[in-house]
C-alpha cells in the first residue's frame, strides 16, 4: 500500500488537509456531516478512494466518541 506524506502533497496539500481537518471538526460538533468537507480534501490532495474513506472514518473516530461520552 502506498502512503502519502508532506513530500507527495506538498505545503498547499497539507495546509489544505488542516484547513479541511479544522472545518469539518466544527462541523461534526455542531451537526454533523464534517465528512462532507474532508473525505473531497483527501481526494483532491490524490489520496486514493479507499485510503481516503479508511483516512477520514479514523480520523472522526475520536470526535465520535467524545460527543458520546459528553452526552452520557
Amino acid at each position: 500500500m502506498t502512503t502519502l506524506g508532506i513530500a507527495d502533497i506538498g505545503i498547499w496539500g497539507a495546509l489544505l488537509l488542516v484547513g479541511a481537518g479544522v472545518l469539518s471538526g466544527a462541523l461534526n460538533a455542531a451537526a454533523g456531516g464534517g465528512s462532507l468537507i474532508s473525505f473531497p480534501a483527501l481526494l483532491l490532495v490524490g489520496y486514493p478512494p479507499i485510503l481516503a474513506n479508511v483516512t477520514n472514518n479514523v480520523a472522526a473516530w475520536p470526535g465520535y466518541v467524545g460527543g458520546a461520552w459528553g452526552y452520557r
